[in-house]
């Protein structure tokens, strides 16, 4: 195991681990929604489960088959930012990541708190 490996590689080795189980999980529970009579999913949400996106668009991270599989979708982008984030962060000193955390911190109070505020009722 020779690092570090090219991104292609890691992600491949990180989807092998993960995929097999959770592509059995949702074709079991598809199986299962069928057979309860609960009808198809919307058809964007069924193609995105599959490809592990449906966390990108929220509303279908919700409607999905496996809802509580969402943070699935997030990995592949972890993934390919791993490689080029570690050795910068290794380099950073400790004020400058702490920095960095507290900005990084703030953004979803951005969106949460002040761009409400700033929108007509």
């Amino acid at each position: 195991r020779g690092y570090p490996k090219p991104t292609l590689q890691f992600m491949k080795e990180r989807l092998a681990g993960i995929y097999p189980l959770y592509a059995f999980g949702v074709l079991l529970s598809l199986v299962i929604r069928l057979a309860r009579g609960a009808g198809p999913l919307p058809w964007l949400g069924g193609l995105l489960q599959p490809w592990l996106l449906q966390a990108w668009l929220p509303p279908y991270a919700e409607m999905s088959i496996q809802p509580h599989c969402w943070f699935l979708s997030c990995l592949p982008l972890y993934w390919l930012a791993f490689g080029k984030l570690v050795p910068k962060v290794q380099n950073m000193g400790i004020v400058a990541c702490f920095v960095v955390l507290v900005a990084l911190s703030l953004i979803p109070w951005v969106f949460v708190v002040f761009i409400p505020w700033a929108l007509p009722d």
